[in-house]
């Protein structure tokens, strides 16, 4: 087994990420070695995307720090649709350990207004010794408050990318395992520059990957990229069990893609952005995917199929709030029947 350990500073290990994976995909493994890269909390900026495609293991993790876990005494809400503020309140905040730029992930909440509207992924813009200050990109006419106590975490490892460039890519090689995810405590926050192609997540070429869950809470979010998070040309993705939540995408939230599958049991899709196709997930050239009690709102359509593919829901997924602007609803299906 061997561990490296990257810090936001560039020491540690190696520099960066990306630098550690250009030598990660020249090793040859043995079949019971894992690869653990840890992740110092901070911000860590890549200039290039993370890549693998080493064929010889599957037991490779990125691993973020321990998220912080918070109960709130009351969330304030200002703004509208798209830019809502809310601001939490805590008994008490280490502002030395939860800083701006970190990210707070949510799922289920017990808000006394709008309580589906602060699920998701969301940048922490302002901290004090008792209140944690969010961006909120959901698009419902209104935006979530209440004084009944929310449990949500601060997950403190970002990996921020420095252009308009993708995020981690698996190419033609199977990464992650059962109980050894691929990604874990970590969100993949793109440039968000632009609408366009590129993706926080993809996996292409006959690629498989592993996401695990955490029983309650997304363990990765994927934010502002054209694509959240995407399995092209045959490959397949499983993020099941709260692995993932996905938000602010340009054009697609969840994407599979001639002949690809993604499972993805308790995922979060939210505001994907207006100027754009809008798509929570889709699927396109004979893909499926297959979602369990999904949250997918505020996507201008949450669910779309075509060209001979297919999603099944094996549970209800939570579709209400569909994207609304300017007093026009959204699409919750596409096509609406069949």
């Amino acid at each position: 087994d061997t561990t490296y350990t990257i810090n936001t500073d560039g020491s540690g290990s190696y520099a960066s990420i990306p630098a550690c994976f250009t030598d990660i995909n020249k090793f040859m493994v043995g079949n019971s070695a894992r690869i653990t890269v840890n992740l110092q909390a901070g911000i860590h900026t890549i200039s290039a995307p993370i890549e693998y495609t080493n064929k010889t293991t599957s037991r490779v993790s990125i691993v973020g720090a321990t998220p912080i876990d918070f109960v709130s005494t009351g969330v304030s809400v200002s703004g509208s649709f798209g830019a809502y503020t809310n601001i939490i309140t805590v008994a008490s905040v280490d502002t030395a350990l939860v800083q701006v730029g970190m990210y707070v992930m949510v799922y289920g909440s017990t808000l006394s207004t709008n309580p589906n509207r602060i699920w998701g992924c969301h940048k922490i813009t302002a901290v004090t010794s008792t209140t944690i200050t969010i961006l909120n990109k959901h698009r419902g006419a209104a935006g979530p408050s209440g004084t009944t106590g929310l449990s949500f975490k601060v997950i403190p490892t970002i990996i921020k990318t420095a252009s308009d460039i993708a995020g981690v890519r698996v190419t033609n090689a199977s990464v992650g395992s059962s109980g050894e995810p691929f990604l874990k405590d970590v969100v993949i926050e793109g440039w968000g520059a632009s609408n366009g192609a590129e993706t926080g997540l993809q996996v292409r070429d006959n690629a498989y990957c592993f996401l695990g869950g955490s029983i309650t809470y997304p363990k990765v979010g994927i934010v502002a990229f054209g694509i959240g998070m995407s399995a092209l040309q045959q490959s397949s993705i499983s993020a099941d069990s709260f692995s993932v939540a996905i938000s602010d995408s340009g054009n697609l939230g969840l994407y599979a893609y001639k002949g690809s599958f993604i499972s993805a049991g308790y995922v979060v899709v939210s505001s994907t952005r207006v100027n754009s196709a809008g798509y929570g997930v889709a699927c396109d050239e004979r893909s499926s995917a297959t979602i369990g009690s999904a949250y997918l709102a505020s996507n201008a359509t949450n669910v779309w199929a075509y060209a001979g593919s297919q999603i099944r829901a094996l549970s209800a997924p939570t579709v209400n709030e569909a994207l609304t602007s300017g007093g026009a609803a959204g699409t919750t299906f596409s096509p609406t029947v069949n």
